[in-house]
């Protein structure tokens, strides 16, 4: 009988664990955005492109950080972009409008400066979109938390 009632107390004790709700994921902060643009960045004219090692680079550890190019119009020289971003499942898209598209007739590249906090997944995609171009991506771009770690991307 003793055994029994161990037995029964058992399986009560454990259907009464098993029942209970359990937090597997604790509740984080939702991401946070926050970005800078660089000023026009010297180029050389004659080739009329941008340096292949700052076109696409990022570091993804505790916060992903993002720096990419971008093109618009040399003048104004500062507050020139709006930038805005959306995280949908995997990708995170991230919008640049140009501010001052027909002030003047010449083009230099910009550099974008982009960091996310508090992300809970370890593999993103990257869609990065400049408005005034089209529907085309600038850069499309698969990034992966490693420590430590910086990946450079160029403009294929």
């Amino acid at each position: 009988m003793k055994i029994l009632l161990h037995l029964f107390t058992a399986i009560a004790v454990f259907l009464f664990l098993s029942c209970k709700e359990k937090v597997t994921n604790p509740e984080n902060e939702a991401p946070s955005f926050s970005y800078i643009s660089s000023k026009c960045l010297s180029f050389d004219l004659e080739k009329q492109s941008f340096p292949t090692d700052s076109s696409f680079t990022y570091s993804f550890k505790d916060s992903l950080l993002i720096d990419f190019s971008v093109e618009g119009n040399c003048c104004p020289d500062s507050n020139r972009f709006i930038v805005s971003q959306n995280i949908s499942n995997d990708t995170i898209y991230i919008s640049v409008q140009d501010t001052a598209l027909n002030l003047c007739h010449c083009i230099c590249p910009y550099q974008i400066h982009a960091g996310f906090s508090n992300l809970n997944e370890d593999h993103y995609v990257v869609y990065c979109k400049l408005n005034n171009a089209g529907d085309d991506p600038i850069h499309l771009v698969d990034v992966y938390r490693s420590p430590g770690m910086i990946r450079k991307y160029s403009r294929q």
